[in-house]
């Protein structure tokens, strides 16, 4: 017997126990009666699942074993402090603990209980919400969960199950077993229950160890908008290893008639890496109630992808990408490091996944072609084949401008040669990704004085997928897979073969070809002459070609959106290469030069950055290579 049985009593007669409400790793909830005040309330009780036992008799919980003494104890006293601490915070939307105490040499503390049950319970009845209800919901926890960010704790467990409905219908926020506690000044946590999380609602860091080592309200966003998502379509969101390598799926949420401004606010606040979430509540709800700053006048429909991200599709027929990636406060050098960091943990996650289908994996690369893994990350493999030899013997050293369906594009040449690719002395504190240096000899090749824009997109396409609309304006919201349907489509409408720059053409183009003048922008060194950033871009793209060329006449190599490369993400040698083209296999492929939302420390040439080739968002798009 685990839990303690209907007409038990705690403090001396005053709780009288019901039922069990739930029972997790870490406690048992008891629907329980106050016998002098004669109300109904909810009672949890630590008791550590695996480690305690029962007395039938006494009730009294004992620990299994005498090795395990010490961290019980010292869990069980986190969980009395942390309760204590829950006492404090009074708000009309979060649950009033009444009581705390010691008991059966274990420790309870005491909840209002709300009659009409949890907003799961409420999903399990009507199947979804409508987006009025589910809205006035979400925004009334997001403001409790403000109020807990500012007295510096986060939940870490935002769930449909722990929202209570009152009995006037106010939800409120319970279970803080998770909750943490964080010094004001330091940001350092105070408290140390064991880090633990909810398939589908809990963010990728919850799953690192030490990933709610540090204050961070970007996993309860995380969380809210995954329950937000949940109320709208009654479906649990996937895990978040998934939406971070196949994106979040959309086709429920449309299908339910949810507006795009409500669609746009759940991609933010799930955005897979911590470092792209909206950084506090007071955004959320900002984005919630006003929509996205500088939109579209008629919001786009989220177009789907042109092929499946992974052999196991979410959803078929429509699987929509994570959240648009949104910086929205500036981010410091040493943050930027931090930001790398967690986005390396993310990766080695995924090919960890990966490796669990080795066999798959290695049949795949004998034969030659794409390999798909079984319940975890794609696994893919490609070959990206350049014929320098007849590039060259075609090559002139002039500009060259096609027409596809009255839209024209142009096509610069860059000349050959050879540079020193990666984190060169004028590059301001680097990413170690991008070391060691190493000299790269490249053909002769033409690249695409603009990125492409969303005129050309829609003479290719027939549609439009960005945000931010004008003809003019950088293509967006397009994954790797879309590039490559955009190009397959660009050829057979012109007889040519372009394609994705590889990383190595990318970084050479940006740094001026054999013209370069050895700037750590492309074009300048003076940010403002040529790139459009978080700190000048208006929260938006801009028009091609308003800020200054590089040295070869090539546009926003450098902000405006982040371009696709054709290579998989793999780290450095420091062997010369010839014409590189990347690794054969891999999770993630590159992606190059910043963004409007991104801060200057993405903008040199050298920066480095790579996502799953199935991800897009309102700051990913693309610029052409072309072999003749």
């Amino acid at each position: 017997m685990s839990t303690l049985q209907p007409g038990s009593t705690l403090q001396n007669g005053k709780y009288e126990i019901q039922r069990v409400l739930g029972q997790g790793g870490f406690g048992v909830t008891y629907l329980a009666l106050q016998q002098g005040l004669n109300r109904i309330v909810a009672i949890k009780e630590f008791f550590m699942e695996n480690f305690c036992v029962r007395n039938a008799d006494t009730h009294h919980v004992t620990i299994a074993t005498e090795s395990s003494r010490e961290l019980v104890e010292r869990y069980r006293n986190k969980f009395l402090k942390e309760a204590r601490n829950i006492a404090k915070l009074e708000h009309p939307n979060i649950v009033s603990i009444i009581d705390v105490f010691e008991e059966n040499s274990t420790a309870y503390y005491v909840m209002k209980y709300a009659q009409n049950g949890s907003l799961d319970d409420k999903i399990k009845r009507e199947g979804h919400l409508s987006e009025a209800d589910a809205k006035r919901y979400i925004l009334k926890i997001a403001n409790a969960l403000r109020f807990v960010h500012q007295h510096k704790m986060t939940h870490l467990d935002v769930k449909p199950a722990n929202i209570l409905l009152s009995d006037n219908d106010e939800p409120w926020l319970i279970d803080f077993g998770l909750s943490k506690q964080y010094d004001a000044k330091t940001g350092e946590q105070t408290s140390s229950t064991p880090l633990g999380y909810s398939p589908g609602y809990a963010p990728i860091e919850q799953y690192m160890a030490g990933g709610a080592g540090t204050f961070s309200p970007e996993s309860d966003i995380y969380s809210l908008g995954a329950t937000f998502y949940k109320l709208l379509t009654g479906d649990t969101p996937p895990d978040a290893s998934t939406v971070a390598n196949e994106g979040l799926p959309v086709q429920e949420l449309k299908a339910k008639g949810v507006s795009q401004q409500t669609i746009y606010a759940i991609f933010q606040a799930m955005e897979p890496l911590r470092k792209d979430r909206l950084h506090d509540m007071d955004s959320f709800i900002s984005l919630l109630e006003e929509g996205p700053v500088q939109g579209p006048s008629e919001q786009p429909a989220i177009q789907p992808p042109s092929q499946p991200y992974t052999v196991q599709t979410i959803i078929s027929g429509e699987t929509a990408p994570a959240a648009g990636v949104q910086d929205m406060g500036k981010i410091d050098q040493k943050q930027q490091l931090v930001h790398k960091a967690e986005k390396k943990r993310i990766r080695n996650l995924l090919i960890v996944i990966a490796t669990m289908v080795v066999c798959v994996a290695i049949a795949a690369l004998v034969n030659k072609c794409r390999g798909n893994t079984k319940g975890g990350a794609q696994l893919e493999i490609d070959s990206l084949e350049i014929d320098s030899v007849a590039l060259d013997a075609q090559w002139t050293n002039d500009t060259k401008t096609f027409d596809v369906n009255g839209v024209s594009f142009t096509m610069i040449p860059v000349e050959g040669g050879t540079f020193t690719m990666g984190a060169t002395s004028e590059m301001t504190a680097p990413d170690s990704d991008e070391k060691p240096t190493h000299q790269v000899t490249l053909s002769s090749y033409y690249m695409g004085e603009t990125e492409v824009t969303q005129a050309l997109w829609q003479a290719v396409m027939g549609s439009n997928p960005s945000w931010f609309q004008g003809d003019n304006l950088p293509v967006e919201w397009v994954s790797w897979h879309d590039c490559q349907t955009f190009i397959s489509r660009l050829n057979s409408l012109t007889g040519k073969r372009f394609r994705l720059p590889t990383e190595a053409e990318w970084e050479y183009a940006a740094r001026g070809g054999n013209q370069s003048r050895h700037t750590q922008y492309s074009g300048s060194s003076r940010i403002d002459d040529v790139v459009w950033y978080e700190d000048n871009s208006g929260r938006k793209t801009h028009p091609v070609k308003t800020k200054q060329p590089n040295e070869l006449g090539l546009y926003d190599m450098t902000g405006n959106v982040w371009e696709w490369c054709q290579d998989w993400y793999d780290s450095y040698s420091s062997d010369a290469q010839t014409d590189p083209t990347g690794a054969s296999y891999g999770t993630e492929r590159v992606c190059r030069g910043g963004s409007w939302c991104y801060s200057l420390d993405c903008c040199r040439s050298s920066n480095r950055s790579s996502f799953a080739p199935g991800y897009s968002c309102d700051n990913f798009g693309l610029r052409l290579a072309l072999s003749l």
